[in-house]
């Protein structure tokens, strides 16, 4: 297993401490949160897999950060909503992924290789990031499901990654997308701490993990691989649509005094879930904020694919440009990216007509085309 230097953190929250003794007031409170990730970090550490033990949830504080969430970021629902329609129509049925023997070593080179391939300030970027990974990846191995997570050390161009494996080709994947934040987080240390530019945090890693999918799919040894995963990708997506539109519909149908009985809600949800193929309890323990970026993500990232297939140029020029925005109000954001020529969904059915170019039996992954 390759871990972080846990002596390089040691070493940078030294030297957070040492500064905050000659510091201005204004700068010590961006030092103390810097401070404060690095304690994290190091928290994390010692842990030995990126899990948590299940945790009680209280349907109260879920209902209200619910509810905060709707009202802030819901002039994205056309989105989602727009999303869950397409779901309706689908009907994507799972494949289970292959087993493949590929080191770490080739993973990296496979990673290196990858990003490479680009010109200009992503590469660049790239470049740095590199630098660091031999103090701050980390890798784990043969986990059940693939995972990854990336700590932005605050106020600095600084992060660590950590991917987990399943030994499948998920992991190139994983490996892209973790990389994606910390290249995001090189280029505009502010990015990731932005709330209001929330929705619209997972662009980047989506795209190149898109990008990293499809280029698999035109690998004759990967191609029948990535067709599976591609849809398994789509049906996660489209399945957390399904439940934020159920939930807000919810929230719609009763007042706040209804929304907390819980006991009326259970019933209201027994009802619902059933027609959509979901679990009351999922529901219930479940925050929209968990969910909604990756979906506004995802397909403002399949848009920007779609685009980079017709003129590289002109998809990564507008990916750029929505890594370096910053300073906006959350709808300043959406009016952005459309100004862009970027309108997340309007062309998801392009991508789904293009991966069945790839199933090359002819037994389609999904039903009741649109």
């Amino acid at each position: 297993m390759k871990n972080w230097d846990i002596q390089y953190i040691k070493h940078l929250k030294a030297k957070c401490n040492i500064l905050l003794k000659t510091a201005s007031d204004k700068d010590k409170v961006n030092i103390k949160k810097t401070l404060w990730t690095l304690n994290e970090i190091e928290k994390y550490y010692y842990k030995k897999f990126n899990f948590s033990l299940p945790q009680k949830t209280n349907y109260y504080k879920i209902l209200l950060d619910d509810l905060d969430s709707l009202k802030k970021f819901g002039y994205y629902m056309p989105i989602v909503r727009k999303a869950n329609i397409l779901g309706k129509k689908l009907n994507i049925k799972g494949e289970t992924l292959a087993r493949i023997k590929v080191s770490d070593a080739k993973l990296m080179e496979a990673a290196d290789l990858f990003y490479q391939q680009f010109n200009g300030e992503f590469n660049l970027a790239y470049q740095m990031v590199q630098k660091g990974f031999e103090k701050r990846l980390r890798i784990n191995k043969y986990r059940k499901v693939a995972d990854g997570l990336t700590f932005s050390v605050y106020n600095t161009k600084l992060s660590f990654l950590e991917v987990q494996r399943e030994q499948t080709i998920q992991d190139f994947l994983t490996i892209n997308h973790e990389i994606a934040h910390s290249i995001v987080n090189y280029i505009n240390k502010r990015s990731i701490w932005d709330v209001e530019k929330y929705p619209f945090i997972e662009v980047e890693s989506l795209f190149f993990e898109t990008l990293t999918n499809y280029q698999l799919l035109e690998n004759e040894a990967t191609s029948t691989e990535a067709l599976y995963l591609a849809f398994d990708i789509i049906k996660d997506y489209l399945t957390e649509t399904k439940l934020i539109c159920l939930k807000a519909n919810m929230y719609n149908d009763y007042s706040f005094k209804e929304l907390i009985d819980k006991k009326k809600i259970k019933k209201y949800l027994k009802r619902k879930c059933k027609l959509e193929n979901l679990k009351p309890k999922t529901i219930l323990a479940t925050k929209i904020t968990d969910n909604f970026h990756y979906i506004v993500s995802y397909f403002t990232a399949i848009e920007i694919f779609l685009i980079y297939r017709q003129d590289p140029q002109k998809a990564l020029e507008s990916l750029i440009a929505i890594t370096k925005a910053s300073g906006k109000t959350e709808g300043e954001y959406l009016s952005y990216v459309n100004s862009l020529g970027i309108n997340p969904g309007e062309n998801f059915q392009q991508y789904l007509e293009l991966l069945k170019r790839f199933d090359k039996k002819g037994e389609y992954l999904w039903q009741n085309t649109i």
